[in-house]
């Protein structure tokens, strides 16, 4: 539970569910970037080439997203797809994983302390980029389209509701958009 150091509801809180009831206790913090968040997070898995969201998963906001990379891969075909992450996938285990599992990994090198990119990380990176930031474009749109960022609704089920119905409309507007331009260019071809 959120409101204590150690996760746990306050005793007096306990035996009143008056108190509870207007709370979520499946919700936690996160703090990025020096900001803190409150809620549930949205990790995606996108198709590269028509930018629809193929898997979804809802966690709350202090669960890492590497935590459900194998939930999201599981509706993809192994056979020797490649996978682009960003640098929170690169432990070793994540990438043993994905080569068990046949697929390609390419996920995003990044730079410590102390320890630059080599030349080769440095041109492998901006390739991974530009197929990665597809996925940024689909939260942008998602962020576009639902003006409304909260979720205003307590418990991690109707979260999850929530969630799968924005993520359900995303892939109608992309669908519907990805339908529109295979009629122009049908047209544009007929002409």
């Amino acid at each position: 539970m959120p409101w204590s150091r150690g996760g746990d509801v306050p005793a007096d809180w306990e035996g009143n569910p008056a108190t509870l009831r207007p709370k979520d206790v499946d919700a936690r913090w996160v703090k990025k970037n020096g900001v803190r968040y409150f809620g549930s997070k949205n990790p995606l898995a996108v198709d590269r080439a028509t930018k629809l969201i193929t898997n979804w998963a809802v966690t709350s906001a202090n669960v890492h997203d590497s935590q459900v990379f194998d939930v999201l891969l599981e509706t993809h075909p192994p056979n020797g797809h490649d996978v682009d992450a960003d640098s929170a996938y690169r432990p070793e285990e994540g990438i043993k994983s994905l080569v068990a599992k046949k697929f390609k990994p390419r996920i995003i090198h990044k730079a410590k302390r102390g320890t630059p990119l080599s030349s080769r990380q440095k041109i492998l990176n901006p390739g991974s980029s530009k197929v990665r930031c597809r996925v940024e474009q689909v939260f942008g749109s998602i962020r576009h389209a639902m003006s409304n960022r909260s979720l205003l609704c307590l418990g991690q089920g109707r979260a999850r509701v929530r969630i799968g119905v924005t993520n359900l409309c995303s892939n109608s507007r992309r669908f519907r958009y990805l339908k529109r331009i295979e009629e122009t260019v049908l047209v544009s071809f007929k002409g």
